[in-house]
């Protein structure tokens, strides 16, 4: 039978008013069996307990099964109150498993209440939730060795818990391929401040919001952002509003191990990109971002005039604040990205000639839809620097290279800039040798350019 830490319990301690009495004969082994059960029967017994007297203060303090039932309802005082709560049991518990029953009234109370037993992860044995929905699941039988992801979904709070894409189980297998490892899903009507959290030590965050009512404002996003110190992935995707104002300042985060960023259907991707820190970042992936109406910008910052080029432009608004967005990023904290992929996401020409002058690391550039012009593209051609001493290529490092259904580009003027990169770089032998470059569905490109480019660039060159 399990006793306590390795440590010796004096029994000659006993309170004087305990003295004759038959639980005062107890030995500590008993007394922990019926402590076990008072704990289950009431969740702050072991604090009532441990106060009668310093004998039982040294069998509650000193023996691990007394705290492995934490209950948390977020009707008995503040959600502080529970943190500490659970961080005391989850101290006084360890080595030993333990179980959480959890009671929470609102789906924005659960993320919160559980935040300091999730690094424990390991030891949780069961899982029991009840309040705006029910949920009993065993982390045993998952295994679980880690649990690097979340998935959270914003939805509004309409009562309606049945709909098929909110996550009916909050720990899942992440996937049969990843034996151990584990997902979070949870779902709430917008995102925990960093304030109400204990540090989160989730990997890959995945944030998606499926709700017309409820409008994700950029400071929610990166205050909430600002509990998540070890975050490598991030993906957030939402549905795009022409009336989004955010009426607080967003604050800047530091996020120094994210490598990959995902934005998708967000008219938030200035605001974004402009209040991360990401000297890691690696991967950055821009979807769905383009949009015909104006999209409300506080402030001014170096960039914004208007672009000399004229280019015309579908999403001219749009444009403009992913530019910005890209440009705060690259000046605040130079990023190594080594791929860039556009979904239907534009840029205005400036915005990509100053992207093109300082991403020396990228290697794959994918963009689909653009409105970009040859302005841009002659750009990737190589040119005189050092008052017409020496060549160079801008994109140094750039081996792939994806354009899909960019109407505005010119068959000419694109054959002439692959060659001329394409010779210019294979003479040198260089890293920044172009291994695949693929032009389809774009009206200015014929088949007599495909076959120019094929001639030159051999299988390298796929138009498919």
């Amino acid at each position: 039978m399990t006793v306590v830490k390795t440590r010796v319990i004096d029994t000659a301690v006993t309170n004087r008013s305990l003295l004759g009495s038959p639980i005062a004969q107890l030995p500590p082994e008993l007394l922990i069996e019926v402590f076990t059960l008072c704990a289950v029967a009431d969740a702050l017994s072991p604090l009532a307990l441990g106060s009668v007297c310093r004998f039982w203060k040294e069998v509650v303090d000193f023996s691990p099964r007394i705290w492995q039932v934490i209950t948390l309802d977020d009707r008995v005082g503040s959600v502080a109150f529970a943190q500490r709560q659970a961080s005391l049991w989850l101290a006084r518990s360890a080595p030993l498993p333990f179980d959480v029953n959890l009671h929470a009234s609102s789906p924005d109370v659960l993320f919160p209440l559980l935040s300091p037993c999730l690094p424990e992860i390991r030891r949780w044995h069961c899982f029991t939730l009840s309040g705006h929905r029910q949920e009993s699941v065993s982390l045993t039988d998952l295994d679980i060795k880690s649990m690097d992801r979340l998935y959270i979904v914003i939805r509004s709070d309409d009562g309606d818990f049945e709909v098929t894409e909110l996550p009916r189980t909050t720990f899942l297998e992440h996937s049969p391929m990843w034996p151990g490892d584990a997902v979070m899903n949870v779902w709430m009507t917008g995102l925990p401040p960093s304030r109400s959290l204990l540090p989160l030590h989730f990997t890959t965050i995945t944030i998606v919001d499926t709700s017309f009512q409820i409008h994700l404002t950029a400071s929610a996003i990166l205050n909430f952002l600002g509990a998540c110190p070890e975050l490598r992935t991030l993906d957030f995707e939402a549905y795009i509003y022409s009336d989004e104002r955010d009426s607080l300042p967003s604050p800047t985060v530091s996020l120094p191990h994210l490598s990959s960023l995902s934005l998708k259907s967000t008219s938030l991707t200035r605001a974004i990109l402009s209040a991360i820190n990401a000297p890691n970042l690696s991967e950055l992936y821009l979807s769905y971002l383009n949009v015909d109406f104006n999209i409300l910008i506080e402030g001014y910052d170096n960039g914004d005039s208007e672009d000399e080029a004229n280019d015309f432009s579908r999403s001219p608004s749009s444009d403009h604040a992913t530019g910005m967005g890209l440009r705060k990023l690259i000046s605040r904290c130079n990023p190594p990205i080594r791929i860039l992929e556009m979904d239907y996401s534009d840029m205005r020409t400036k915005d990509f000639l100053y992207v093109f002058d300082r991403l020396t690391t990228l290697e794959d550039f994918v963009i689909v839809a653009s409105d970009m012009s040859d302005t841009v593209i002659r750009h990737l051609r190589p040119f005189w620097a050092n008052n017409h001493t020496e060549m160079q290529v801008r994109l140094p490092l750039l081996q792939r290279l994806v354009l899909l259904h960019c109407h505005r580009l010119t068959g000419d003027i694109l054959v002439d800039v692959i060659n001329s990169r394409v010779q210019y770089t294979d003479s040198l032998s260089s890293p920044a040798i172009l291994s695949e470059v693929t032009v389809s569905e774009c009206e200015g490109f014929t088949d007599r350019h495909a076959q120019l480019l094929r001639k030159e660039l051999g299988n390298r060159f796929k138009d498919e």
